[in-house]
This record gives C-alpha cells, sequence and structure tokens, in this order.
C-alpha cells in the first residue's frame, strides 16, 4: 500500500444490483444472464423494465479520503448552504491533497468502462448507477457491496465505526476556513468575469467610436433622402 493512499484501493469489489430487473452479469466478459451471484458489473438487458443502465462500482478522485459524508445540521450555520462535505482522512494533517493518478488502472474502474460500453451497444445509450465505496449508499446500508478477497471469499463492506473529520478538528476550524477559501474562489470568479465584461464592452465602445464617422455620413445620407421623398 502506498502511504497517504487509503487501503480500499488496493482491493476489488463485488456487488448486487438493488432490484432483479433484468441483467446480463459481467461474468469475466462473458456477460451471462444475470443467476443472483455478486460480480464487479451489471448492464441492463434488451427488453428490461425501465431506462437502460450500467452498474459498475464508483472509485474516488482521491487516495487519502478513508470516508466522506454530509451533515447539514452542524454545518448551517457557518457555511451558507456552500460546503456541508465531512472528511476523514488518511492524515488529518495534510487533508485532501493526494490525486489517484492509477484510477484508471484498477480492475472496477477497467470493468466500468466495459459495463458502459455493452450497455451503449445494447441500447444505444446508456445511464451509470452502482455503489460508491467511501460515502454512504444504498449498497451499503442494505449489505449488496463485497471486497473480493485473493482467496474469492467476500467481506461485506461496511460503514466506519464513529468516522471523524479532519476538518471538524479545533472547533471547526477546517470547516471555517475551507468556506472562507470558497467565498474567496467566488469573488475571484466573479471578477474575472467582469473583467471580461469591461473589456469586452471597451472593445465594443471602441469599434464603434471607429465606425462613427462612417455611421454619421450613412445617417446624413438617409436623412437627405427622407427630405427629398417628402417633397415629392
Amino acid at each position: 500500500m502506498t502511504a497517504g493512499k487509503n487501503p480500499l484501493l488496493d482491493k476489488t469489489f463485488v456487488f448486487r444490483p438493488l432490484k432483479d430487473n433484468g441483467w446480463l452479469r459481467y461474468a469475466a466478459g462473458e456477460w451471462i444472464e444475470d443467476n443472483g451471484e455478486p460480480d464487479l458489473a451489471f448492464v441492463s438487458k434488451k427488453g428490461s423494465f425501465g431506462p437502460a443502465r450500467a452498474l459498475y462500482v464508483h472509485l474516488p478522485y482521491y487516495a487519502d479520503i478513508l470516508w466522506k459524508w454530509m451533515d447539514y445540521e452542524i454545518l448551517k450555520h457557518i457555511s451558507g448552504g456552500l460546503n456541508h462535505w465531512h472528511y476523514q482522512v488518511v492524515n488529518p494533517e495534510k487533508g485532501v491533497n493526494t490525486y489517484w493518478h492509477d484510477r484508471n488502472d484498477h480492475i472496477n474502474e477497467k470493468v466500468g468502462q466495459l459495463a458502459w460500453s455493452k450497455c451503449r451497444d445494447i441500447h444505444s445509450y446508456v445511464n451509470g448507477g452502482g455503489p460508491e465505496i467511501d460515502t454512504p449508499n444504498e449498497y451499503i446500508d442494505t449489505g449488496k457491496i463485497w471486497i473480493l478477497e485473493e482467496d474469492k471469499s467476500l467481506t461485506l463492506l461496511k460503514t466506519p465505526e464513529n468516522p471523524e473529520c479532519y476538518l471538524c478538528l479545533n472547533g471547526m476550524a477546517g470547516h471555517y476556513e475551507l468556506q472562507r477559501l470558497d467565498d474567496t474562489h467566488s469573488l475571484e470568479n466573479s471578477l474575472k468575469r467582469l473583467d471580461i465584461e469591461e473589456k469586452e464592452l471597451l472593445k465594443k465602445l471602441d469599434d464603434l467610436q471607429k465606425h462613427r464617422p462612417y455611421l454619421k455620413k450613412k445617417l446624413e445620407k438617409l436623412h437627405k433622402k427622407t427630405l427629398e421623398a417628402k417633397k415629392q
């Protein structure tokens, strides 16, 4: 395991769909009729009820997040609705700062892409779905996702007991700082947008000034034609 990396990211995950709704099971690329076994991915078979879906395990983009969850009640008095996420991380002193560059090489991600292509081949369109491994979801709550161990045994994936958010340490100082960064980022974007709008307006004014003599002559010519028409 790489230092600072969630150890679960070195594991393989299998799951069962939340509803038995006419699926094809991955089965090592054979895409067989679903027989009730857990697998890496599932796709809606032709003629199944509801929208076409490709179900697969959705992996995180950051390697150092162990668990993330929302809590509106705790944060609504400080965040103004912008940030309600809590994060349990590998190293609380570093926080969330390690992008998972090898994500696309993980077997679950590779099979997820195959499921997407298979569903598109069958139905010509795709709706994604499936469990996540680092945030509360119905698959974990109902016991329908497992870790596939090297000996092929299955270990149920469970919600961590008493997860601790690194942003909540020191009197929720991290949440306040994250809020400050959100506000700063929002203000910077607003200023950039205003700067672009100002430049565009100045350019339009400059173009107008350049064409002013031409427009003046055209207006005088039009006015002259109007007077001549009235005399007739």
